[in-house]
């Protein structure tokens, strides 16, 4: 192989690799290139790139692609000419049915081997179409119009006279225009398939080969109307009532025609890429021209995106969190802001997509400013709002609080005057205040929080004070449910009959051993000194102590039965957050039964809101109906009462809210009354939010809260 041949042959293999890597940034996602296609013409190696099956790049050996359209017209057409231009053979082929056919015309089916020459016929002829045109005058006065056709049919009337059967002229003239006609039509089609076979070339052959195509349909109805005239002579299994028979009968052979149809068909698949080689050119020139504008476009969407998306993320932040800000504050300016923050991210995103970049950089800067100033105004709005919640739910537990304790009558008067205060306040605590508004409802909460803090101090004093006497008695409590648990398994309905009974048989033991004790020291002391002195002076003195000592055992006793029967059911709510603390499940028992189907379902959202605030304990939520819990799986927990774990949360609906229930030892329960609008606003949820004490949380099994009602 000569070198200058190996240096073309291994540039044609490399080509392709090269530029399937450099054109990449002209295709769109999902796009490939699908084919490529190296040539040489004039000494010029050119790569012919397909995206998507269509040619759409023209590279050049020095890897440029080509931009003028009638270049690639040009090479194109020359390459596509080297690969798909019929050969000589295939295009011979053609011809020859075409030839054949016009060959037909005249071969003399039905008289083999017999040749006519009628006066005025340069050679003799099958006995066909010729020897009708003949038999017609067709030769003397031509029929191609309805003018000279009417001398022909005046003549033949003439030489035949009634063997035509014409007594006018206008029941043969439409005959003779038919056949002529078609005959003329016929010639000319196959002298113009001739021309076209003559001047065919890389240029012109597909237009020739749909012209071809397109005269085919044409010559069938012309050899039909030949082989169907009147002037014929019919012969074996033709039927023909009205036939003169002046003509013999005329067979064509259309399968010739058939024949070409089929090769033209098969051609112009091949030469699909030929044809008009300037259209050919700027067509593969736009799709050039299209590639290379994305290809612009997709870089400089990729400059604009690089600091537009982190800015775009950034800026739908900062809008989410101002649209969570007015969802409860109202304030124009920072509504005014996220709108138009909106518009510009949805103003930038199709102007990246259509291409159009003009106005990004103005678009962006508006972005960047507005976004840092809704930024720095939303933290300060969110401020305002949280402190009125955080002082609005201080001055909840304070209420609270004081709602829940053993009070004065002055205490309880305070009390009640900042309750109806704080209810004022809640009824205007909506969504949507101006933050001036939101500012002045926060120092009216702190000013309620205030006023209840002298008396919240004090309950508070007076339950540590006390709290040594209800620890002792909580003990002694607990001392007789495990001694009474260990006699015999109880029921939660059981440990409430035995807190019911034990204070009482607790004060009266204590009573009697005190009593006696009093009554033998009596008996000592009369024995001892009233018996020495014999007076009366003494033994009343005595008595009198006695009776003193016997109110003060009695003193004593009742103080132990409250104070027992207080720490047996009656705890306040401070008790309660502390054995919250120490458990790391709760069970919420919701108790539907006989309540509307709207204050069921507040009173379901506020059993719901519990649970978030006792997280992270495993918390479920049972609903109460007829004694028995529904779950989940729409099962049955029977005996429900008895059957969930403690410590309890009961909810009861009553159209009159009633002050709320603590105990901790038998029972460990708290019941929360109200009517629909209680469990709506439920602030008994935030009272509930107490940490879990270190491993109380670890010792239950499960994933969080659970509601386990249908």
């Amino acid at each position: 192989m000569r070198p200058t041949t190996s240096l073309v042959v291994g540039l044609l293999l490399l080509l392709p690799a090269a530029f399937s890597a450099d054109l990449t940034q002209y295709l769109a996602p999902g796009e490939a290139i699908t084919d490529q296609s190296t040539f040489i013409v004039g000494g010029v190696p050119y790569t012919l790139v397909y995206i998507g099956g269509e040619p759409t790049f023209l590279i050049d050996g020095s890897h440029s692609i080509i931009t003028d359209h009638a270049l690639i017209g040009r090479v194109v057409n020359k390459h596509f000419t080297d690969l798909y231009y019929p050969t000589d053979a295939e295009i011979a082929a053609l011809r020859a049915d075409f030839g054949a056919y016009h060959d037909s015309r005249n071969n003399g089916d039905d008289y083999p081997n017999t040749k006519v020459q009628l006066p005025g016929m340069k050679e003799r002829m099958g006995m066909e179409e010729e020897v009708c045109r003949y038999s017609m005058f067709l030769n003397v006065f031509p029929c191609t119009n309805s003018s000279n056709c009417h001398y022909t049919a005046l003549f033949m009337c003439e030489e035949y006279g009634d063997a035509l059967g014409c007594s006018k002229l206008s029941d043969i003239q439409p005959d003779i225009e038919s056949f002529s006609f078609a005959s003329n039509r016929l010639t000319e089609c196959e002298k113009r398939a001739e021309e076209l076979f003559d001047n065919m070339n890389g240029s012109n052959i597909r237009e020739s080969l749909v012209e071809l195509k397109a005269m085919i349909p044409g010559m069938l109805e012309d050899e039909a109307a030949l082989e169907s005239t009147r002037f014929r002579l019919p012969r074996g299994e033709d039927r023909c009532r009205d036939c003169i028979g002046l003509c013999p009968r005329i067979l064509i052979d259309e399968e010739h025609l058939e024949g070409a149809e089929v090769k033209i068909d098969a051609l112009l698949r091949k030469t699909e890429m030929l044809g008009d080689y300037s259209a050919l050119g700027t067509l593969i020139g736009e799709r050039s021209d299209a590639r290379v504008r994305m290809a612009e476009d997709n870089a400089a969407r990729a400059y604009y995106r690089s600091s537009y998306d982190p800015q775009k993320a950034a800026s739908q932040r900062a809008v989410s969190d101002a649209r969570a800000l007015l969802a409860v504050v109202a304030n124009n300016s920072v509504k005014a802001d996220a709108d138009r923050i909106d518009a510009l991210i949805a103003k930038v995103d199709a102007d990246l997509l259509a291409g159009q970049f003009a106005d990004i950089n103005a678009s962006m800067d508006e972005l960047r400013a507005r976004t840092a100033r809704m930024g720095a105004a939303v933290p300060g709005q969110w401020e305002i709002y949280n402190s009125t919640e955080q002082a609005r739910g201080e001055a909840a537990v304070s209420i609270f609080i004081l709602e829940t304790s053993n009070l004065n009558e002055e205490q309880a008067a305070t009390a009640a005057a900042l309750s109806a205060r704080k209810k004022n306040l809640d009824r205007g605590f909506v969504a949507g205040l101006a933050p001036e508004r939101y500012t002045e409802m926060r120092d009216g909460y702190l000013e309620i929080t205030r006023a209840a803090e002298p008396i919240v101090r004090g309950v508070s004093s007076g339950s540590v004070y006390m709290s040594p006497f209800m620890a002792a008695a909580r003990n002694t409590n607990e001392g007789v449910l495990d001694v009474a648990a260990a006699v015999q398994p109880m029921s939660r309905e059981d440990k409430e009959h035995l807190s019911e009974f034990t204070p009482l048989m607790l004060s009266t033991l204590s009573f009697f051993s005190l009593g006696s004790l009093l009554a033998l020291g009596f008996l000592f002391f009369f024995a001892r000194v009233a018996s020495r002195r014999k007076s009366r002076g003494a033994m009343f003195v005595g008595f009198v102590f006695l009776g003193m000592g016997l109110l003060a055992v009695g003193a004593v006793s009742a103080g132990a039965y409250f104070t027992l029967k207080g720490a047996s059911s009656d705890a306040d709510f401070s008790e309660y957050r502390a054995s919250l603390a120490k458990s790391g499940n709760v069970a919420i028992i919701v108790e539907g039964q006989g309540v509307s189907p709207g204050a069921l379902a507040h009173m379901k959202s506020c059993a719901q809101k519990m649970a978030d605030k006792l997280s992270p304990r495993q918390v479920t939520i049972y609903e109460k109906v007829n004694g028995d819990c529904i779950t989940m799986q729409g099962g049955t927990l029977e005996g429900c009462y008895n059957a969930v774990e403690e410590p309890m949360i009961t909810l009861k609906y009553s159209a009159i809210p009633t002050r709320p229930e603590f105990s901790v030892v038998f029972v460990d329960n708290a019941i929360f009354t109200g009517d629909e609008q209680y469990f709506q606003g439920c602030e008994v949820a935030t009272m509930l939010s107490v940490p879990v004490e270190a491993g109380a949380a670890q010792a239950q099994a499960g994933p969080g809260n659970e509601w386990v009602m249908e």
